[in-house]
């Protein structure tokens, strides 16, 4: 499965005229990638990079197999990486071929990434997307009553613009009651599961949210013997009804490659609303259960196919946390 898109020359910076194989801008180029967001931090990927090629692998020793059995969001985190390196590759002028699952032997192998010098306009991704990619970060915090316009809402929509993936943004009150309740019920059947919380408490411990040392021991030891999952749902409850916007993107298919698409798109939209100045917070847990994913899709209003990502966007206070990054050096490897 081949998609080609190519690099908008308009957006080239003055010294674009080196070559794609630049050792620099390569590392550049996956640097940017690794900045994409992932389930619970977790960055299940790996990036081997050469003069005009980058593969793109899945990090199986990163997969979340409690939370995420079915690994639905590793492949979507993996989309979303794909996607930061190709508006990276965009930026820095190359054209660029996408051949998703290329070996049938190498399972763990996503995309391979074909890297040429200039190129037409890339009808998927508008200006702007490149600036973005420091600034997107996940906000946990309420949203403010400010309204989201339709002229934002519109170019959000224009981002779901790969085969197969369909994107609804809604301000429809009833379908916020309905992700409000599955969001609550998922957190407290998530969180009563010993397996999960320790699953969750080990990526805190690690520091994956940022949590400093000892305090991230201390969360982890608290996680592992506490089912703190009816203050959870609370609070990610109102978080749901305080939300300006809700999105829901699902795929005609369930399959690994229709999972990556769907990732490029979540990352697409993300780096657009950061772009407008607006926040996303995902709303994984009720896609994490297979019964409430399934009542996910029969909301009123729900996109037709299978749900793949749900979020709640809209415009938030307080300062920006970003997520700590993995070194390059443990991501990527080159020759």
């Amino acid at each position: 499965m081949i998609t080609v898109h190519h690099a908008p020359r308009r957006h080239r910076e003055p010294r674009a005229a080196a070559s794609a194989a630049g050792p620099d801008r390569l590392r550049e180029i996956v640097r940017l990638a690794t900045l994409a967001p992932s389930s619970h931090n977790t960055q299940p990927w790996r990036v081997h990079a050469e003069a005009d090629r980058v593969d793109v692998f899945a990090d199986f020793g990163r997969w979340l197999r409690v939370a995420d059995d079915d690994r639905r969001e590793l492949y979507l985190s993996v989309g979303c990486a794909l996607e930061n390196l190709l508006v990276a590759a965009e930026h820095f002028g190359c054209a660029h071929e996408v051949t998703l699952f290329p070996d049938p032997v190498r399972y763990d192998l996503v995309a391979t990434v074909r890297l040429a010098e200039g190129g037409a306009p890339s009808p998927l991704r508008r200006p702007g997307l490149f600036e973005a990619i420091p600034l997107r970060h996940t906000s946990h915090a309420p949203f403010t009553p400010d309204h989201v316009s339709d002229v934002s809402l519109r170019r959000l929509e224009e981002c779901a613009a790969e085969p197969g993936v369909r994107l609804v943004l809604t301000r429809d009150p009833g379908l916020r009651h309905g992700m409000e309740a599955l969001v609550a019920r998922a957190d407290a059947l998530e969180f009563a599961d010993a397996a999960f919380r320790s699953e969750l408490a080990g990526w805190v411990g690690r520091g994956a949210f940022g949590t400093r040392w000892p305090w991230s021991r201390v969360a982890e030891a608290a996680l592992r013997h506490v089912n703190v999952g009816p203050r959870v749902a609370r609070k990610d409850a109102a978080l749901v009804a305080g939300a300006p916007v809700l999105g829901l993107l699902s795929t005609d298919l369930d399959d690994r490659e229709s999972r990556v698409r769907a990732g490029q798109v979540v990352e697409r939209v993300w780096l657009a609303a950061a772009s407008l100045g607006l926040a996303v917070q995902p709303l994984s847990a009720p896609l994490q259960l297979p019964e409430l994913r399934a009542e996910v899709a029969a909301l009123p209003g729900a996109p037709a196919g299978m749900p793949q990502h749900a979020f709640r966007l809209g415009c938030a206070e307080g300062p920006v946390k970003h997520t700590p990054r993995r070194p390059l050096e443990e991501v990527m490897t080159t020759g």
